[in-house]
């Protein structure tokens, strides 16, 4: 009688795996910082896998699946698959990443925060989600162009920035509104300021406030999405290479 040969295990399935886009990310020594855009929450991830931090940096596709049982792979010596598959499902939760069949129809699950990361920035007090039409959602892709007519006050060491001068409507520019006005002059993304604006920075308190005062700015209307803006006063060149100074 023949042999039959021994049952072989499941396929793995495959899950799909992208960042999400509203989040931003930067290396401090050994740990990546996230923030995420739509939340207001920014995270220390330390000992993340070297593949799971290029998913979060880059934004290329993790096939947790292919990546995880073979040991020559970056990140599938470090962690076997069931390990792997529990922190991209917790990176899941806290929408720092999406599986690329909800990022194609633009959504993301919410769940519980894990205790797994630090959470170093906790909600803006009052605002959520929210945002005041018609501003969109904040992403790290989003274009964006100082508004026309801005007004900067330097009072006791506080930079307040409004529109025409409209004091009551002024917004808390911080230690980093000159910096921001200066860089989106002309239509840039998100991603690409915040790269080049942290490149000065050695502190991720610093990273994150930068990304909060651009954020203030965006929500008081002195930085808007240039697709929306149609009026005179706004340019659609090409975006141009931006200094850190």
């Amino acid at each position: 009688m023949p042999l039959e040969p021994p049952p072989q295990p499941p396929a793995a399935t495959s899950t799909i795996w992208r960042a999400d886009p509203s989040v931003l990310t930067a290396r401090f020594g050994n740990d990546l910082a996230a923030y995420h855009l739509r939340t207001g929450r920014s995270y220390r991830l330390p000992g993340l896998p070297e593949r799971i931090r290029e998913l979060l940096e880059t934004g290329c596709e993790l096939d947790v699946a292919a990546a995880a049982p073979n040991g020559d792979q970056p990140g599938g010596g470090e962690r076997g698959q069931p390990e792997l598959e529990g922190l991209m499902e917790m990176l899941e939760r806290e929408q720092l990443i999406v599986r690329a069949s909800e990022a194609a129809r633009g959504g993301a699950r919410r769940g519980d925060h894990s205790e797994l990361f630090l959470v170093i920035s906790a909600d803006r007090a009052g605002e959520g989600d929210h945002r005041d039409a018609p501003q969109p959602a904040l992403r790290a892709g989003t274009v964006l162009q100082r508004a026309p007519r801005v007004v900067v006050e330097l009072t006791g060491g506080r930079t307040r920035v409004s529109l025409g001068g409209h004091q009551e409507q002024a917004v808390n520019g911080g230690a980093y509104a000159l910096r921001l006005l200066d860089a989106f002059e002309r239509p840039r993304t998100v991603h690409e300021v915040i790269r080049v604006l942290q490149g000065r920075l050695r502190e991720v308190q610093g990273w994150i406030g930068l990304i909060e005062a651009l954020v203030r700015l965006f929500e008081g209307g002195v930085l808007c999405d240039v697709k929306l803006e149609e009026r005179p006063g706004w340019t659609s060149r090409v975006p141009q290479a931006i200094s850190s100074r």
